[in-house]
C-alpha cells in the first residue's frame, strides 16, 4: 500500500512532500474562501434587512392622503404607482422600482402634470 507508506514514513523526503500537499491544500481552501467572501456578505445583508421588513422595523413615510396604489411586476422586480393627495390638494405621483426581494432601485415623483419634481417631506 503505498498511501499507507506515504502517511507512515517519516523520511526527509517523504516529510518535505508532506509539507508542500499541505501548504498546497490551504493555499487553496484559502483562495476559494476569498473568492465566496463578498458574496456571503452581501446575502446575509439582504437576507437581514428581508427580516428587519417582516418584523415591522421599518415603517414607510406617509405624504398625504393616499389615492390609489399599484403594482406591477413580480417578487424579483415590481414598480409600484402610488398617487398621493398632498396638503394643498395637489395629486403627486410616487413611482417605485423595486428589485430583489423588495429594495428600493428608483424613485422618482411627479406632479398633476407629469413633470418631475422633488420629494415632499413625509408628514406625521
Amino acid at each position: 500500500m503505498p498511501v499507507k507508506r506515504f502517511l507512515n514514513g517519516e523520511d526527509g523526503a517523504v516529510t518535505v512532500d508532506f509539507v508542500v500537499l499541505t501548504a498546497a491544500i490551504a493555499g487553496l481552501g484559502s483562495a476559494v474562501l476569498l473568492s465566496a467572501a463578498g458574496g456571503t456578505t452581501e446575502l446575509a445583508d439582504t437576507v437581514g434587512n428581508y427580516l428587519t421588513d417582516l418584523e415591522g422595523g421599518s415603517e414607510p413615510p406617509t405624504y398625504g392622503k393616499v389615492l390609489s396604489t399599484k403594482k406591477i411586476g413580480d417578487s424579483l422586480s415590481s414598480v409600484t404607482i402610488t398617487q398621493y393627495q398632498m396638503s394643498n390638494g395637489e395629486v403627486w405621483t410616487e413611482t417605485v422600482a423595486s428589485a430583489g426581494g423588495g429594495a428600493a432601485v428608483s424613485t422618482t415623483w411627479t406632479d398633476a402634470d407629469g413633470n418631475p419634481v422633488d420629494p415632499p417631506e413625509p408628514t406625521a
